[in-house]
């Protein structure tokens, strides 16, 4: 790779700066603090945008922005960058015009991931193949060389990529050799396999892996399903037994449900029969009773004995008659009472004019003004008793008006006629009224009412003692039911004791009600526990039954697991023998390329401390060997190597070391070297011109210094 032209920005140091670089040596100088670390770095960021850890921090790509054209082999690259994140790179033909062209917007992005990507574009597959040759560590170990003062941020580089280098040739052989080790050596088998032995070597084994472990699964399936079915077998013996003795038991149930229904039955008919005895009884009792009670009425109520209807309606008639005589004494006694009101008002009325009267001709007389004649006092005097005269005359008319009224007149007509009516109903009864005045009269009839409606009451009752008898014991016909009854209780305890005989009962404890309620909870209660037992084994029967019917018998495919494992084991076997084929092929590769290592080492260590010595005369007394140079290649703080001249100085010569085995390798990137001359006495400028021409002979050399002792030697390009 040759960088042809740069064009870089920011602000401050540089703007729009364009160098162009020559194929052999360019110098580029620029006093301190000119951007030259700056841009050394920001060279190799934007061929590496998606280095895991950048030259440049994230700031510092805030405000620069660089372009740089590339040549490699046959095919010229633009790298443009702007920022951390966003960066391209384009084909450009000889005119500059873009031909292809790939953003990169994460920065993150793995080199594995980038080299697969431009492998699918066009005009990027040699840029690809660069990525996967050299890499980022590749280009950091063998084409760039620090400032003293940023030598400690430089980032470390492996040994891998050291061995990488050194091991690259022409020929190949080396990657060969790590193509068939990254094949067929021992690795994860999610990692990526591409030797067709080690694919089918891992597609058997997780064949094998996966039947041996489905067949592990389904023995221990079967172990567990014909457990299962033992299990079943059981549980359904036991629910059978279970279910034999709650049938059982609930027989025995039904036959003491029965006992007691029919013992109640004949408890009903003895006291049915009881109640009918009694009941005989009873009906003798009453009819003696109605007799009594016939023979009292007579005794008690003589004057009823012949009573027919119109007399029983006479009753009646007195009765009414008897109270309209009262009603009309009542109107006559509230009249009279009225009138007698009226006349005492008008008494008052009349006492007090005559006392008005008598006071005001005592006033007269009184006064001794008016002088009265004797005629005139007379006068006076007969005008008073004649009005004295007149108005108790007219009081005696007014009292006898109102006591001799036709209203008591009609009043005392209407009582009459009733009175002579209510004689002649008593006569009709036979109630004889000779000698008995009116008051006795009602008295009598108080009385006679009284009596008659005692009577009535206790005719009543007897009629109605009567009626019930006759229902109860003569029309019921209870001897007939009794027998009837009696025919039924004998039936039935034959039927008790069959039933009793049929379910295990002793007679003794057919009659005691208590025990048998006993008998019939104990029985309940033992189906009520068997039936309990019953569902919780039947829920486990059904339970196991349904894990049976989820896993059905796979002893077809259970045999048919075991010949694909014989199988495959047979074919892990054949696999297995071919690997140690291989590996025996590896063993002898390891053994040639150990041998390659020592001598490319020893090549790389002499090459080195020659360069080195060149360098520095002898300055240093540290002796150079490969632990040393890996130590200043990997940061490694040692005695020697915390000696900052003596670490540049030593990463210098390495750079221009590794020049033949890049040549040998035939992979030509640029040497970008930041102030090589901080260390290098001046009359070590002249070797030290030597050491990069001969570098340039096979690869671009771009010095960045500040010093001007390389100015006769070459035209540099002003920052």
């Amino acid at each position: 790779m040759r960088i042809k032209k740069c064009i870089a920005t920011c602000p401050g140091v540089f703007q729009d700066k364009t160098i162009v670089l020559n194929d052999g040596i360019t110098v580029v100088h620029g006093k301190n603090n000119a951007g030259k670390t700056l841009l050394s770095r920001a060279l190799i960021d934007a061929i590496f945008p998606f280095a895991s850890s950048p030259l440049l921090e994230g700031e510092s790509w805030k405000s620069i922005s660089i372009e740089i054209e590339t040549r490699l082999d046959n095919a010229t690259y633009r790298f443009m960058r702007k920022d951390m994140n966003h960066c391209s790179i384009n084909t450009v033909n000889d005119r500059g015009s873009i031909l292809h062209s790939h953003k990169i917007n994460n920065a993150s992005n793995s080199i594995s991931e980038v080299v697969h990507v431009l492998q699918s574009k066009n005009g990027f597959v040699r840029l690809a193949d660069f990525y996967r040759n050299i890499g980022f560590q590749g280009f950091i170990a063998s084409g760039y060389l620090p400032s003293a003062v940023d030598f400690d941020n430089l980032p470390p580089v492996s040994r891998d990529s050291i061995d990488f280098l050194l091991l690259q040739d022409r020929s190949n052989y080396y990657a060969a050799y790590s193509v068939i080790q990254e094949s067929y050596s021992n690795r994860d088998i999610s990692s990526k396999v591409h030797n067709e032995l080690m694919n089918q070597t891992f597609k058997f084994e997780r064949l094998h892996k996966d039947t041996a472990k489905k067949l592990e699964l389904m023995k221990i399936n079967a172990s567990k399903r014909e457990k299962q079915q033992g299990e079943l077998a059981r549980y359904n013996e036991e629910i059978k037994s279970i279910s034999s003795k709650i049938d059982a038991f609930s027989i025995r149930k039904n036959h003491i449900s029965r006992i007691l229904e029919a013992c109640s039955r004949k408890n009903t008919l003895v006291q049915d029969i009881q109640n009918i005895q009694k009941n005989i009884k009873t009906g003798i009792e009453q009819e003696k009773e109605i007799a009594a009670r016939e023979k009292e009425l007579e005794k008690s109520y003589p004057q009823f004995r012949n009573f027919d209807q119109t007399k029983k309606n006479n009753i009646k008639h007195m009765q009414d008659r008897y109270r309209e005589i009262r009603t009309i004494n009542e109107r006559i006694e509230n009249e009279l009472f009225q009138r007698e009101s009226r006349v005492r008002r008008a008494g008052s009325i009349l006492a007090g004019i005559n006392l008005l009267i008598l006071s005001a001709v005592v006033w007269l007389f009184l006064q001794a003004s008016l002088i009265l004649s004797r005629d005139e006092k007379v006068i006076i005097i007969g005008s008073m008793i004649i009005m004295q005269l007149l108005s108790y005359i007219s009081h005696i008319i007014y009292r006898y008006h109102l006591f001799h009224s036709s209203v008591i007149y009609d009043l005392e007509q209407q009582k009459q006629y009733l009175e002579q009516k209510l004689e002649n109903i008593l006569r009709a009864n036979d109630i004889d009224m000779q000698n008995i005045d009116l008051e006795e009269i009602y008295e009598f009839l108080l009385q006679y009412f009284e009596e008659y409606g005692e009577f009535n009451e206790k005719q009543l009752d007897l009629y109605m003692l009567k009626k019930a008898h006759n229902e109860q014991y003569i029309n019921s016909n209870l001897e007939e039911k009794k027998e009837a009854l009696e025919a039924d209780l004998q039936s039935l305890s034959g039927t008790i004791q069959e039933m009793a005989n049929m379910a295990g009962i002793d007679a003794e404890i057919l009659n005691d009600e208590e025990s048998l309620l006993t008998m019939m909870d104990e029985t309940i209660e033992k189906i009520d526990t068997l039936t309990s037992e019953l569902t919780a084994k039947q829920k486990i029967a059904d339970s196991i039954s349904f894990n049976l019917q989820e896993s059905p018998d796979a002893t077809n495919e259970q045999k048919q697991l075991e010949q694909q494992l014989d199988e495959y084991n047979e074919m892990l076997d054949t696999l297995t023998r071919r690997q140690k084929h291989v590996k025996y092929l590896l063993d002898l590769f390891d053994e040639s390329i150990q041998n390659r290592m020592q001598i490319q080492m020893e090549q790389l260590v002499h090459t080195t401390a020659s360069i080195f010595r060149d360098l520095t005369g002898s300055s240093y007394s540290q002796p150079i060997d490969m632990n040393t140079i890996v130590n200043v290649m990997e940061k490694k703080h040692t005695d020697s190597t915390r000696n900052v001249s003596f670490s540049h100085l030593l990463q210098l010569a390495i750079k221009c070391a590794l020049h033949d085995f890049l040549v040998d390798s035939g992979v030509s990137i640029p040497l970008i070297l930041d102030d090589p001359l901080v260390f290098i006495d001046e009359d070590k400028i002249d070797a030290f011109g030597k050491i990069i021409e001969k570098t340039a002979q096979s690869r671009q050399v771009i010095v960045f210094t500040h010093s001007n002792a390389l100015n006769s030697w070459y035209t540099p390009v002003e920052l």
